[in-house]
């Protein structure tokens, strides 16, 4: 996400074809939710390892 971030900060003035592609996956949702995801897999994992 960081990555992200950056290419923001020095494209401001990004085409067209690009802020559709954003809209479309919903970038924001995607960025807030991302780190939630990842936990739940990790969590997710860690207990099926403890099952065996």
């Amino acid at each position: 996400m960081a990555t992200i971030e950056l290419y923001w900060q020095n494209f401001p003035d990004r085409k067209a074809e690009i802020e559709e592609a954003i809209a479309t996956i919903d970038l924001d949702y995607f960025q807030k939710d991302l780190s939630k995801l990842i936990s739940f897999w990790k969590r997710g994992s860690d207990r099926k390892q403890g099952l065996f």
